[in-house]
């Protein structure tokens, strides 16, 4: 509560009773942060009294609580919904008041303008402001805050026959007015849906129920083998005051059957080797048929060329990443000052080869050629060695690997991410993915992120109402992420369930290596991270500011930090959500994506 007093000084006296109408910022000071208690405020009576069962959280009157039964529904297809009750208290505090509800407006428009008297507004309390300030909730916010608070529960009992277990958690309305949509999704799209529009749950009733379908319905192939979910989502059967007919009140997804991570393949074999090496100007280039990668004298790949285009963009070059723009919760956890050695750790490159193999697989006649690229770095900031590994086939896929080995009983700490970063022309800016969406997720904070196919702009990734620069757009439990331009033509980033290190001899097979979470993370945003962080130039910098420029800065983990959120300001993630100092493995695959 101290952040909102502390604001009222630097308050002019016309603007408080603002203040009072956005009081929720007491309640929610974080912009990742939710809450599950809504304040409604009687001025006159100081009192307050918690609406536990609220969606949304807009702070208002109890006066005109009654013409209001709905506070706000976090479905992006409704954000109507929330202006036209942000309009119904606007204009009710214009008849208490006479002010008129532009003032509140100009209030919006300021915060997100570059216009900020850094001498007397810390970031921080803008964004206690902001949170009921703007003009509607941002749909990351509103559908976390949906799916914690959502009070009809669907839980599986015998999920591969359709029998779950709904528990009505109202207490005093039964599910008569809903009806229960159901999906069988097979990695990705439906293949199979359903409806039943009786539920006759009475308040806090569980109750088990049949869907519909069994076993017979995906055992049998195409699906074997493949990931089988079940969507399920209450919708309202017909219009209520503020909702239409077919708003949707809680959702659930439970897997059926998991994804099965692709196995290090290889080109098709061929009677002669395609796959040629050379040395250049200190730079190592592997060619084949259509296709070149670059490697410079540092031992990054430098460039990537397929039927003639290159695919990262000028100085760009395909390296190791410890580091992310701080969020505010990291900035109130001193993360950046603790993590400081990993911002840009010393790598001394001690090792470089590259050999050429050939393989022999069982029932091919020719064998199968891959080029092995191996980069090993001493890091004397952190005690630690790092290990790149490529093996490129004739096909010019890459299947890498990140190997980080860290000293025992070093006293180091932790850090943001463990995974890999280039950038792209802007030109690719069309982001296609499997894996949870649409809306940003992190590794405690996405279970309002439901694993599905999604196709989304690059240059919409970032989270356009952060007050401040920061680290956003990030999508966990990727399976596969296509990054392309407009007609298709581009990467694919996937995780890999096992991965070749290197030969164990002359003519010996390669020692392969399982990771157990083959799903990794990944954004793709039109900003740099350095950028976007504050703890590089003004600090007191708005996220108004920030200006594209002409790249797609893509970072891809095999694990990334939580966002934290405990409380409002200063705690870092609970520790299973923390990257701490300690040998880890990441395990990728590149492949081109062709028109």
């Amino acid at each position: 509560m101290l952040p909102f007093i502390n604001s009222l000084w630097c308050t002019k006296p016309k603007d408080i009773l603002q203040f009072f109408v956005v009081l929720r910022s007491i309640i929610i000071t974080n912009d990742r942060g939710s809450s599950n208690t809504i304040a409604d405020i009687n001025g006159n009576k100081n009192k307050i009294h918690i609406h536990n069962h609220a969606v949304g959280g807009n702070a208002i009157f109890p006066g005109i609580l009654n013409q209001l039964q709905v506070v706000e529904h976090g479905d992006e297809a409704h954000t109507q919904v929330a202006h036209e009750l942000r309009g119904a208290v606007g204009a009710r505090l214009q008849q208490r008041t006479g002010i008129k509800a532009a003032g509140c407006q100009t209030q919006q428009r300021g915060i997100g303008s570059s216009k900020v008297d850094q001498g007397n507004e810390a970031p921080h309390t803008l964004a206690e402001c902001r949170c009921s300030s703007r003009a509607h909730q941002p749909p990351p916010k509103r559908r976390h805050k949906q799916r914690i608070q959502q009070d009809i529960h669907t839980t599986p009992v015998d999920v591969k026959n359709g029998v779950v277990e709904i528990y009505n958690e109202r207490f005093f309305t039964d599910l008569k007015p809903y009806a229960l949509e159901w999906e069988l999704i097979c990695n990705g799209k439906p293949f199979k849906r359903g409806r039943i529009d009786d539920l006759d749950l009475k308040p806090q009733e569980r109750k088990q129920i049949s869907l519909g379908y069994t076993q017979k319905d995906f055992y049998d192939f195409p699906f074997m083998g493949h990931e089988l979910l079940l969507n399920v989502r209450y919708v309202l059967k017909e219009s209520q005051p503020l909702l239409d007919a077919g708003f949707v009140v809680a959702r659930e997804q439970m897997e059926i059957g998991g994804f099965a991570f692709a196995y290090f393949d290889l080109a098709p074999d061929t009677p002669y080797n395609p796959i040629k090496s050379a040395t250049e100007e200190g730079k190592t280039i592997i060619s084949g048929e259509n296709w070149s990668i670059k490697f410079n004298a540092e031992g990054f790949i430098c460039s990537m060329q397929y039927d003639g285009e290159e695919l990262l963009a000028e100085g760009s070059t395909l390296r190791p990443n410890f580091w992310r723009a701080p969020t505010e919760n990291d900035l109130g956890a001193k993360a950046e000052q603790n993590f400081a050695a990993w911002r840009e750790p010393k790598m001394e490159l001690i090792e470089f080869s590259s050999k050429n193999r050939e393989q022999k697989t069982e029932g091919h006649k020719y064998p199968c050629y891959l080029q092995d690229i191996t980069a090993k770095y001493a890091m004397p900031d952190v005690k630690a060695t790092l290990t790149l590994g490529y093996s490129i086939d004739a096909d010019g896929r890459i299947n890498g690997y990140m190997q980080l080995d860290t000293e025992e009983g070093a006293d180091v700490s932790g850090m943001f991410r463990v995974g890999m970063r280039m950038e792209m022309p802007a030109r690719y800016g069309v982001m296609h993915y499997y894996g949870r969406g649409p809306i940003e997720s992190y590794s405690d904070r996405k279970a309002a992120a439901d694993i599905g196919l999604y196709t989304q702009r690059v240059a919409d990734q970032y989270d356009e109402t952060l007050v401040r620069p920061q680290e956003s757009g990030l999508h966990s439990d990727i399976r596969w992420c296509e990054i392309t331009d407009s007609s298709g033509f581009g990467i694919c980033l996937r995780g890999s369930e096992t991965f070749a290190l290197e030969p164990q001899g002359e003519g010996e097979e390669l020692k392969m290596r399982r990771d157990e979470n083959a799903s990794f993370l990944v954004s793709a945003l039109p900003y740099s991270q350095e950028a976007m962080d504050v703890t590089i130039g003004p600090k007191q910098r708005l996220s108004g500011d920030l200006n594209p420029d002409g790249k797609t800065h893509i970072c891809f983990d095999g694990i990334h930090q939580g966002l934290g959120c405990i409380n409002s300001w200063s705690f870092p993630p609970q520790k299973p959500y923390r990257v701490e100092y300690q040998d880890y493995t990441f395990a990728f695959r590149i492949t081109p994506v062709r028109r």
